[in-house]
């Protein structure tokens, strides 16, 4: 699995940079082709939600701008500070997140499961324990597969991680086994905002599933946005 996960970072940091680049004039500065053609990396995304959640917004730019690898630490860091900060969780809750949830921000896959085991968003990092789809039906398999489906809510996934209690169940439940045998339980801190006993409810978005019919067999696959925000992006 370890060989794995390094290869899933690996191939998740290729897609990140070839997806995320630019070769227009107006952003590289030059306009030279071919094997000359510059390449700059603005954006890259792995666990959608991660940045815009737990990182400063004036930050947000300089870490698009890394590799995944490079970008970890940081992140690890401003996911810390926000959990222990404005989230009031413990120190230990929001160590486990940032080191075995959320960073390298990459998105992982799990090639080895057989092929009728089910993807799902943090699927690996998790081992398959929580899902997040938003249309509440859940797997009759755990998505061990990872990745993310298209009906994966990953907005109240991490949500979840910051304000729930998906740390102490998920810490718990693979204790001396993943992500290695001297992995340990961390203790459930009794900070979650969860709605329940008087604390606001911050596990969730409170936005239900697309209305769009998911076609995966005809591209673009998530349905055609509406004739009122083509218009609205024309005119803009």
């Amino acid at each position: 699995m370890r060989q794995f996960a390094t290869f899933a970072a690996v191939a998740a940091i290729t897609i990140a940079l070839l997806g995320s680049c630019s070769n227009d004039p107006t952003v590289t500065g030059v306009s030279n082709t071919g094997a000359n053609l510059i390449f700059h990396q603005i954006d890259h995304v792995g666990n959608a939600g991660t940045t815009e959640l737990f990182v400063p917004y004036a930050l947000h730019d300089s870490l698009d701008r890394m590799t995944p690898e490079a970008e970890a630490s940081p992140l690890a860091a401003d996911i810390v500070t926000f959990m222990t900060g404005f989230a009031g969780r413990s120190t230990a809750i929001a160590q486990y997140a940032a080191q075995n949830l959320l960073t390298p921000d990459v998105l992982i896959a799990d090639f080895s499961q057989p092929i009728n085991v089910p993807g799902g968003y943090l699927g690996v990092q998790t081992q398959g324990l929580l899902t997040w789809n938003c249309t509440g039906v859940q797997p009759s398999t755990p998505p061990l597969f990872g990745g993310r489906l298209l009906t994966d809510d990953a907005a109240t996934a991490m949500l979840s991680v910051a304000f729930g209690n998906v740390v102490p169940v998920v810490s718990a439940a693979l204790a001396g086994k993943y992500p290695s045998p001297s992995s340990t339980a961390v203790p459930d801190d009794g900070k979650e905002k969860n709605g329940l006993n008087g604390t606001p409810l911050l596990t969730t978005d409170n936005v239900s599933c697309s209305d769009k019919n998911f076609t995966l067999d005809q591209f673009p696959y998530i349905g055609a946005p509406p004739a009122s925000s083509s218009s609205a992006a024309r005119r803009r």
